[in-house]
């Protein structure tokens, strides 16, 4: 079982609006983590947002479109503690659109989940 943390209280936190607007959430804490200010709003507009969320790949595109480099990769959790770069965005739930921001990852804490709160 995984634990949200709260051991970065200087990492922007941004509350998810609605069910499926994590994925924008978690591009919107990158965003601003490295000093890019883009309304959450626009964020959705960009990413084709749907009443399932949002794709991988419009996630994707709506970082590049951000000026933000992407890269998909499935990996093993002892490769993802040892070679993320963080902060990144984690697709954790395999049949949903979950995603989350990644600050740190240790066996077994994950950083921030827009659903739930820091």
């Amino acid at each position: 079982m995984f634990q949200i943390g709260n051991k970065h209280n200087d990492f922007p936190f941004y509350r998810q609006s609605d069910a499926m607007d994590c994925g924008p959430t978690c591009l919107k804490m990158i965003a601003t983590h490295h000093g890019r200010k883009f309304p959450l709003q626009y964020i959705r507009n960009i990413s084709k947002i749907t009443r399932q969320g949002v794709t991988i790949a419009d996630l994707m595109a709506t970082a590049e479109n951000m000026g933000f480099k992407s890269l998909p990769a499935e990996l093993p959790l002892q490769i993802l503690i040892k070679k993320a770069p963080l902060p990144c965005i984690l697709h954790w739930e395999k049949n949903t659109s979950s995603f989350y921001t990644a600050l740190q990852i240790h066996m077994p804490t994950l950083q921030t989940r827009p659903s739930k709160g820091r």
